[in-house]
């Protein structure tokens, strides 16, 4: 157990990844997305790394004919939710380990992009960020799931 625990805690230093979360991703499921944003001068890189279930072979194939990813950046309020761009394609990779198609992406913005309430609003809450990711590929329905929401001052 402390093993684990400890290998757990060293990839998460490292930033290697979520490989235990996204290892208990079931067939043909998509895991919850995780956000993370990261503010420096004035840009925020939004991390997102998210899983669907299927073996090794099959992450492959899908990479290999035509499988997409993309990841569409909301802002999360309470009348109704709106979309504040979408990003470009996510990447796509096949687990060595535990299989699965891990979709990944990392793009980088100007930090007033996830300013959801204007500067015209009194803004007492802050900002509510989630991504969507949107996979479609062959053999697969489109699937879309969001990620957990990320508050800051944009």
């Amino acid at each position: 157990m402390f093993t684990r625990v400890a290998a757990v805690a060293a990839a998460v230093t490292l930033g290697v990844g979520t490989a235990p979360a996204q290892a208990a991703t079931g067939p043909g499921t998509m895991a919850t997305p995780r956000l993370t944003i990261n503010e420096s001068a004035g840009q925020c890189r939004l991390t997102v790394i998210t899983s669907v279930g299927m073996s090794q072979a099959q992450a492959q194939y899908q990479i290999d004919n035509g499988a997409s990813a993309r990841i569409e950046v909301w802002a999360d309020d309470l009348v109704y939710d709106n979309r504040l761009f979408k990003a470009l394609p996510a990447a796509m990779t096949a687990s060595r380990y535990d299989g699965g198609l891990i979709i990944t992406g990392q793009p980088s913005v100007p930090c007033y992009r996830l300013d959801e309430d204007g500067p015209e609003n009194f803004d007492t809450e802050g900002d509510e960020i989630y991504v969507k990711v949107v996979f479609d590929g062959p053999g697969y329905q489109r699937m879309s799931k969001s990620s957990n929401v990320v508050k800051g001052r944009w």
